[in-house]
């Protein structure tokens, strides 16, 4: 699996895997420039069944710890992210947005993840919303918030409704 991987991403993702052996979730946080937003993202959830977790265009600690708490939940088997939805109980004092992101939109923003787990994995976007409450695809979002978070291709529906606690079969 590695020999193919370049040797300091190998050594990366060795340290990750390792990791991963004690915790379980991994949360790297990739930094933005002037043409693409930093994002941070899982890895470890789709152990469990479940997409992995990305959040674009925020302040990087500020991501990392909504996507501690958004695994939290999964890995209680309190919710479920795979299909669109919104969630209270993620972000403190506002609901947030969930938006599984289309296979292959991704490109080489999940190499590390694909290093640690050895194979490609399904990833949903959180999405936080703007200061009045209004999500990207929504008409009244500030653009600029809205823009900083438009950064892969998405399937499904939009998140309409709000996720009411998972009820394991």
């Amino acid at each position: 699996m590695t020999e193919h991987i370049p040797s300091k991403l190998a050594q990366v993702a060795a340290d990750a895997r390792s990791m991963l052996e004690t915790m379980p979730i991994i949360v790297p946080m990739i930094g933005g420039d002037r043409t693409t937003p930093g994002r941070a993202y899982s890895i470890g959830l789709t152990k469990v069944g479940h997409p992995e977790i990305t959040i674009v265009g925020i302040e990087l600690e500020v991501a990392r710890s909504i996507i501690n708490t958004a695994a939290d939940h999964v890995l209680a088997g309190t919710y479920d992210y795979s299909s669109p939805c919104i969630c209270a109980n993620i972000a403190e004092g506002y609901d947030v947005a969930f938006r599984p992101i289309s296979k292959g939109s991704a490109g080489g923003g999940f190499g590390l993840g694909r290093a640690v787990l050895g194979c490609e994995f399904p990833v949903v976007q959180l999405y936080l919303p703007d200061e009045n409450g209004f999500f990207p695809w929504q008409r009244k979002v500030d653009r600029k918030f809205g823009k900083l978070q438009s950064h892969f291709k998405h399937d499904g529906p939009l998140p309409m409704t709000r996720l009411e606690a998972f009820k394991p079969h």
